[in-house]
């Protein structure tokens, strides 16, 4: 009985040490997963980053253009290079004038 004791004593010492070796091992497997696939995200985050910076460059640029033609149209303002509002004159033009002339 004593035999039979230390003999399952070994095997399961042995199965614990094989058990905790495969951890050992599936543990590095997902860290290395873990780094390709944090490499790959920093790749698509600069590409988004870049694209990003492309849109916003020329995207901008119109929005503020379109922004400004609305003001300027809905109520009469402009903005100069320093940003001050000025009041423009929004009267009908001569061509504007002559086509309600022949509407009357």
């Amino acid at each position: 009985m004593q035999l039979d004791f230390n003999l399952i004593s070994f095997l399961v010492s042995l199965l614990s040490l094989i058990l905790g070796g495969f951890a050992i091992w599936l543990s590095l497997f997902f860290k290395r997963e873990a780094d390709r696939v944090n490499e790959k995200t920093l790749e698509m985050l600069i590409d988004i980053r870049t694209d990003a910076k492309a849109i916003s460059s020329f995207a901008i640029p119109e929005l503020t253009k379109y922004g400004e033609a609305g003001r300027q149209l809905m109520l009469g303002f402009t903005q100069n290079a320093q940003g001050s509002i000025q009041m423009t004159d929004i009267s009908p033009t001569e061509s504007e004038e002559h086509q309600n002339a022949g509407d009357r």
